[in-house]
């Protein structure tokens, strides 16, 4: 054995044990989490965020930048839920049926719904409460703000506990009678409880699923709920959330007859002039899980929750009035809760509805339990969002929760509007209590920052929340999640034995049977047998030999190790507007955090943290500029783009197929690739190549394939070509099973192509292979192509098409997949409770799509004929300079539905998730309207549209 071989097995033996030294810290690891939450002492993290709010805001972002202008929300009555708006207004107070002011903080287009994401017929819509469809895109896009593919938490422990008040939605509350059609979906549309179970129903979860009612403390109740079940191991991740979509203006009206209102519409809270609220809206959805579990995976923490408590008035002076012992009680509660004093609290985010009445008391309860232990040069700040938007409602302790986690991450209070003058408890506390009239610096202890949440409920139901900024910002320690804890739910990580999942079988174990296993070319193929597949070895679970990525001593021979290496990035959706959609909310993002992110961050998180659709699209670019370019074209809807030297290369289509046939057709001595124009930047590539010129050795007068692709005559042999082609179509093949593919058939073309299929399949070990290769003998016979008819290597498919129409097979009402049909739906293509989600492609992978017309990626990356016939891949690329990278080769895979193994392709040392924008849904609108009399046109059911019957509550 020469030196360096000794060298290379002294390299693996090492890397096996450092892999089981980890595995055994990975253990110590678990079992010191599982003693902390044994003990109690786990406190719970916020990892994600959705929210619509009143004023136009759709993200938590957009929520900051409300509070940091200092925005008033408030809009004019809605004109589209069939409101009487001009019949509504009287500006005196106390007249029955009338309200006495003109706004309210309402939500821009509550009636807004993407029906056809969520598999809903617009019937169906229609008939479902917009509290409960606002929750569910929301929802969504809080699974996808952690960083987190909501389609892999199906089947997941994961709890849903949700605050809600019924709202009176097609005439379910307020003492109107119901509607005689439509009640199909109305029945089930608006229980409550479908709330959340509906979220639980769309995302497959199995954890427990509530719906709470306590008025204005429902979501704090909701969230203490959530943070109990996690602490409690009833569920790994929890979603706490809170809603309220006014579909009748009762609430306007009974309280201008109590002259409860403030007369101008602005809420002023803890103010002297304060007199009356206003009434809002708005939905809000957390994602926690316990901290060491976010940290261990990699999730980002935005806040955490140290304590938390909710408490009941008891015998007062009045079931819906304010009472100071009640709120002193739950304050002091959550501090317990804590461990805290309550001089370790900066800030208190008060109820504040602005009435005098119940302001003056929450501030004798904040001055009793808050004020004692502090001085007037530490005072405790306070305030209010209900001044920027008035009362949500049940959806009032999410904003304010919101509002806190956003302000300690910013390191800044946002000022509450209308609060001056103060309150005379405010002037007599000494300083002690002091409200923010204008933002200012989170005030500096030498301790970590921390605020606390009150929502008081109209039953006499209090909540009260203590928050702690963590101790790194957000995302900035986030890693891609731990490998050795993927079969934990919590992770967002599926452990069933779908496609592209890495903790299968490790590629190329020699000691698993089934891997190579002759005449079985269906079954799992043949691969490298020193590493695992996605050459990582602090990654691989087997504890199988594998080489380090950093040191491998043949490396120079095989190869040079470049710094850069190019990754596409994929996007997807349910449509191709969608799709356009999609590229357009990146942009932004990209636009408004330049230079934040590098471009392999961005690809990563693009392929692990979103789920794969069926319309997608790749972009492959040289540099950030032709990377925005190429999203530039995706969002205009330009067709051919396309892969100059000084242009993006974009590629869109439909998926379409999970099948994949490997073509090996080895060049010949007048086509051999370049030394320089192979994958080198891939370290599985470069891997495989020292593997592989180890194993050439004896059949090659012990050169590398660098000396065979390059010889000194500068053409090679037709020996030497066979042995050079047999090597590069292996490298590839290995390659591509390091980014998780798993081909149907291999199939090889001429005697080096087939020779190499058969290895693959299996049929033959490599130095059998090459034994057959090099003494003239025939390859085995090869299996048929499973339908690739026609589609062999070189077949280019249809040509290229940007990201307009891509033809049928596009996902619209009633399409089948996760998520196809909503609670109740019977009807055909309806799934049931255990899908994937909204037509995803399962978790961790990429998988198929309807069948249907594919765009197809150029040279080495094809589909079959038209119909649902298999992908074909051709290995090696065409070795013109024009040819797709391996890049754009594996952004071409994803578009025509192959199976990625997204974490092993994208991911490596370094590589980190970075946030994006969730989901761009479309905003249709849907609202149930009563029956048009007999002689106007219109349906009960349905999405309100121009010429549907909007009729006053008096015609009701």
């Amino acid at each position: 054995m020469s030196d360096e071989a000794k060298l290379r097995e002294y390299l693996r033996k090492a890397t096996a044990a450092l892999q089981e030294e980890r595995r055994k810290v990975g253990e110590l690891s678990d079992r010191l989490a599982e003693a902390e939450r044994a003990r109690g002492d786990d406190p719970v993290a916020v990892i994600g965020m959705g929210c619509r709010w009143p004023g136009g805001i759709d993200t938590p972002d957009g929520l900051w930048r409300a509070l940091a202008e200092e925005r008033d929300c408030l809009s004019p009555f809605p004109a589209d839920r069939g409101w009487d708006v001009a019949g509504l207004y009287d500006p005196e107070p106390g007249i029955a049926g009338r309200c006495s002011v003109r706004e309210g903080g309402f939500l821009a287009g509550a009636g807004s719904f993407d029906a056809e994401f969520f598999g809903y017929t617009p019937e169906e819509a229609a008939g479902t409460d917009p509290q409960q469809r606002v929750l569910l895109e929301t929802a969504w896009e809080a699974v996808e703000s952690a960083g987190i593919d909501p389609s892999t938490l199906a089947g997941s422990p994961t709890g849903v506990f949700v605050g809600l008040t019924p709202q009176g939605y097609a005439g379910t509350d307020g003492g109107r009678e119901r509607p005689e059609e439509g009640t199909d979906f109305l029945a089930v549309g608006t229980l409550p409880s479908a709330a959340s179970g509906r979220i639980a129903y769309v995302l497959g979860l199995h954890g427990p699923a509530l719906t709470v009612d306590t008025a204005c403390s429902s979501s704090l109740s909701a969230l203490h709920l959530a943070r109990r079940s996690l602490l409690s191991g009833e569920c790994s991740l929890a979603l706490a959330a809170g809603v309220t979509v006014m579909a009748v203006p009762d609430v306007f009206l009974e309280h201008s007859r109590f002259s409860a209102l403030a007369e101008d519409g602005r809420t002023k809270p803890f103010s002297a002039k304060a007199d009356g609220g206003n009434w809002a809206e708005g939905a809000g959805v957390l994602l926690l899980e316990r901290l060491s579990d976010a940290e261990r995976h990699g999730h980002p923490v935005l806040a955490v929750v140290r304590g938390s408590a909710v408490g009941q008035n008891g015998t007062s002076n009045g079931l819906a009035v304010p009472n100071g012992p009640g709120q002193r009680r739950v304050m002091k509660r959550a501090l317990a809760d804590a461990g805290l004093s309550a001089a370790d609290v900066d800030y208190v985010e008060a109820h504040g509805t602005g009435t005098p009445l119940g302001d003056s008391m929450e501030a004798e309860a904040m001055l009793a339990v808050y004020g004692r232990e502090r001085h007037p040069e530490r005072p405790l700040l306070f305030g209010s969002v209900k001044s920027n938007m008035g009362h949500p409602q049940s959806a009032a302790g999410m904003a304010g929760v919101m509002k806190a986690v956003l302000a300690l991450g910013h390191g800044t209070v946002p000022a509450t509007l209308n609060c001056v003058p103060p309150l005379e408890t405010v002037e007599r506390s000494g300083g002690v209590l002091r409200p923010v009239p204008a933002s200012v610096p989170w005030p500096g202890t030498g301790r970590p920052e921390r605020a606390a949440v009150t929502a008081l409920g109209a039953g006499g139901t209090n909540g009260h929340v203590i928050l702690e900024r963590p101790a790194h910002p957000p995302w900035e320690r986030s890693g891609s999640p731990s490998r050795e804890r993927s079969e934990d739910w919590s992770s967002g990580r599926p452990h069933d034995s779908s496609w592209g999942r890495s903790e299968d079988s490790s590629w190329g174990r020699p000691e698993d049977s089934s891997w190579g296993r002759p005449g079985n070319p269906s079954q799992q193929w043949s691969g490298n047998p020193a590493r695992n597949r996605s050459g990582n070895p602090a990654r691989n679970r087997s504890g199988s030999p594998a080489r380090e990525r950093s040191g491998a001593p043949s490396r120079e021979r095989s190869g040079p190790a470049r710094d850069v290496r190019p990754l596409p990035w994929l996007l997807s959706a349910k449509d191709p507007a969608a799709l356009r959609r999609q590229a357009r909310k990146l942009l932004g993002h990209l636009d408004a955090h330049p230079g934040r992110w590098c471009d392999a961050e961005i690809a990563y998180s693009l392929a692990v943290t979103r789920s794969a659709f069926t319309h997608r699209a790749a972009v492959v670019g040289a540099d950030r500029g032709q990377y925005l370019a190429g999203l530039r074209a995706l969002a205009d809807g330009e067709p051919g783009v396309g892969g100059g030297e000084t242009s993006p290369w974009v590629e869109s289509g439909l998926a379409r197929t999970g099948r994949t046939v490997l073509v090996c057709a080895a060049p010949s001595a007048d086509a051999l690739p370049s030394h320089g124009s192979l994958p080198w930047e891939w370290t599985p590539f470069r891997d495989a190549v020292a593997d592989l010129d180890e194993a050439l050795a004896p059949y090659a007068d012990g050169r590398s394939l660098a000396e065979l692709l390059g010889p000194a005559d500068g053409r090679a042999t037709d020996e030497d070509a066979a042995l050079a082609g047999f090597a590069v179509v292996v490298a590839h093949a290995w390659l591509w099973q390091a980014c998780g593919v798993r081909p149907t058939t291999v199939v090889g073309e001429g005697r080096a192509g087939r020779w190499a299929a058969a290895h693959l399949r299996g049929d033959r070990t490599l130095e059998a292979a090459l034994a057959g290769l090099t003494g003239g003998d025939e390859p085995p016979p090869e299996p048929a192509r499973a339908g690739a008819g026609s589609a062999g290597a070189g077949s280019a498919g249809p040509s290229s098409t940007g990201p307009g129409p891509a033809g049928p097979g596009s996902a619209g009402p009633g399409s089948t997949g996760p998520g196809s049909a909503g609670p109740g739906s019977t009807g055909p293509g309806s799934t049931g409770p255990g899908s994937a989600g909204p037509g995803s492609a399962g978790p961790g992978s990429t998988g198929p799509g309807p069948a249907g017309p594919s765009s197809a990626g150029p040279g080495p990356v094809s589909p079959g004929p038209a119909g649902p016939g298999p992908v074909v891949i051709e290995l090696p690329a065409a070795p013109d300079a024009k040819s797709p990278s391996f890049a754009r080769q594996l952004g071409a895979a994803f578009v025509s539905g192959v199976r990625l193994d997204r974490e092993a392709a994208f991911g490596g040392p370094g590589v980190r998730p970075v946030p994006l924008p969730t989901y761009a849904f479309a905003g249709a609108h849907h609202w149930w309207l009563p029956p048009a009399p007999p002689s106007t046109p219109g349906s009960a059911l349905g999405s309100a549209a121009a010429s549907s019957p909007v009729r006053s509550p008096e015609q009701r």
